[in-house]
């Protein structure tokens, strides 16, 4: 069964990427308001990217807190 601290320690990493998105958004605004399209091309993919890592944490959260619940039913 999945731990307490497992939740907690991807609700932490799902946190921290979600900082780091908002890192990425803000010089991506710079990299377009100064016409840097190449660096435009990489933050996009990076935004791109790391949402896609915080909806698997978020769906991961979700599952094991369905698993747990079932589990606390079974027995």
């Amino acid at each position: 069964m999945i731990t307490n601290e497992a939740y907690w320690v991807i609700i932490e990493r799902r946190n921290e990427l979600a900082i780091e998105l908002a890192q990425v958004k803000k010089t991506l605004e710079t990299a377009k308001a100064t016409k840097a399209m190449e660096q435009v091309v990489v933050q996009e993919k990076q935004v791109e990217f790391l949402t896609l890592m915080i909806e698997e944490l978020r769906q991961l959260n979700y599952r094991i807190a369905k698993a747990e619940e079932a589990a606390k039913k079974e027995g």
